[in-house]
């Protein structure tokens, strides 16, 4: 991941991919996690996302991690709550209210630091990605998580390929990054009439294979 690519869209306020209103499959697929109230929520790649509100308002505590100390001000502004700031050994960490950020990069996360974890919400993160990372992504991502834990996660498919953000991630190209460590399910595939298409995946972590060695006794 190009740390300083992210850093300067934000610095330069080149941030069209941020959205002012709450996506509109977070909204209509988060119900089928069937999560319990209180749940903690990771949200990678964060931005200054309203949808990390909307998951709060609807009884979580969110975890957000994200590069830009830009999005992470942009965000905890909004919120007009009083913010702790701490840090970290791999990152400055900001606490407001029921959302805790984490400046600094996703890949330095360690499974500790989401212990408790019980989803994640991907609506811009495994799309930001080139290739090579995506695949250092999903295997971040199954060491983050203890099996049962779940991913909501929406995807890209796109007619033209592209050399910038948001990138293409087809149905064959998630199964390989995830599904040796994840069971994935198509949730929906919204079709725009800009010829874009936008796949809701729900994906749940797998249990470790157990294998039994016998050996034979003479």
């Amino acid at each position: 991941m190009n740390r300083q690519f992210w850093k300067s869209i934000w610095a330069e306020g080149d941030t069209g991919f941020h959205q002012l209103s709450i996506n509109a499959h977070l909204k209509n697929f988060w119900p089928t996690l069937d999560l319990a109230a209180g749940a903690r929520v990771l949200v990678p790649l964060c931005g200054a996302s309203e949808d990390m509100q909307w998951l709060v308002q609807q009884g979580h505590r969110v975890i957000g991690v994200e590069l830009a100390q830009e999005a992470i001000d942009a965000f905890c502004t909004r919120r007009h709550e009083t913010v702790i700031r701490d840090r970290l050994p791999n990152f400055v960490r900001y606490r407001q209210g029921a959302v805790t950020l984490l400046q600094g990069d996703f890949f330095h996360l360690h499974p500790k630091d989401v212990a408790h974890v019980a989803c994640v919400y991907d609506r811009a993160a495994l799309v930001a990605l080139p290739e090579p990372a995506r695949h250092r992504y999903a295997f971040h991502m199954a060491q983050l998580l203890r099996p049962g834990a779940q991913l909501l996660l929406v995807a890209r498919e796109q007619p033209a390929d592209r050399r910038s953000p948001p990138f293409s991630v087809t149905q064959p190209h998630l199964d390989a990054l995830f599904g040796v460590n994840f069971h994935i399910d198509c949730l929906h595939r919204h079709e725009r009439d800009d010829g874009v298409v936008e796949p809701v995946y729900r994906l749940t972590r797998k249990a470790p294979v157990v294998r039994s060695i016998y050996r034979a006794h003479g």
